[in-house]
């Protein structure tokens, strides 16, 4: 698959950051291959990243997600196929940190037909006056780590 450029939204409760970011295809072989040229033969797709299962449960159990059978394991992941509303998406759960989001993006990115991607978690923030659901647009970032308080 040639390169293209993606529109790509993380969202949190507390930030949106919109950027945009050159792809190409990872060369692989093997069923592996087969699956994911089958999977973009269907696309694109809304790509969801998530960084748990805590996290994603709320959205597979929603009434606007209809899952298919179809799944494709890969490097640690499960990339879970399925519609919201009447968008295809994938599904994919990062695990913590910002490590392991960017491995997933990249994964996500450079395997499969997306057009948008949206990151989203219960992030922290150190605003009193924001509430779950809020949306913001950040001024100033800070990687904390994955720091026990």
């Amino acid at each position: 698959m040639r390169g293209r450029v993606l529109s790509i939204f993380l969202a949190t409760p507390v930030s949106i950051l919109s950027l945009e970011v050159e792809v190409t295809n990872a060369y692989l072989h093997g069923k592996t291959r087969v699956l994911i040229d089958y999977a973009n033969m269907n696309g694109p797709y809304l790509g969801i990243v998530v960084p748990n299962l805590y996290e994603m449960n709320p959205l597979l159990q929603h009434p606007s997600y209809k899952a298919n059978k179809f799944v494709i394991e890969f490097q640690g992941r499960k990339f879970r196929f399925g519609t919201i509303g009447n968008r295809k998406a994938i599904l994919v759960i990062t695990g913590l940190g910002v490590i392991n989001a960017g491995i997933t993006m990249q994964l996500v990115l450079a395997l499969f037909d997306v057009n948008t991607v949206v990151h989203y978690g219960i992030a922290m923030n150190a605003n009193s006056s924001l509430s779950i659901g809020d949306v913001t647009i950040v001024r100033y970032w800070a990687y904390t780590g994955l720091w026990n308080w």
